[in-house]
């Protein structure tokens, strides 16, 4: 897999189209394995403000906000995650 080439071409993708919430979300699960997990975070809330009902995408702010030791916000993401979506992935529940 060429991440170097997804990066950029997802990087590409947010500046071309910056209200898309599933490019945001796509962007933040690159940015987030490469440890980029600032960058990550604020994707994923530009998503949500974008897709506020998106509970897949809730989930993902969870996981790395918990993986940043941002427990408050971690919890109160995942708690509205499963409100959207009581049947998300276990992965997705903690």
């Amino acid at each position: 897999m060429d991440w170097t080439g997804a990066n950029t071409s997802l990087q590409r993708a947010v500046e071309l189209d910056p209200e898309n919430s599933a490019v945001l979300n796509l962007a933040a699960g690159l940015a987030d394995s490469f440890g980029r997990f600032e960058e990550a975070v604020e994707l994923l809330r530009r998503a949500i403000a974008l897709d506020p009902l998106n509970a897949a995408i809730r989930g993902s702010l969870a996981e790395i906000c918990s993986i940043l030791g941002r427990q408050e916000e971690a919890e109160a993401e995942f708690k509205k995650a499963l409100e959207l979506d009581p049947d998300l992935p276990l992965t997705m529940k903690g």
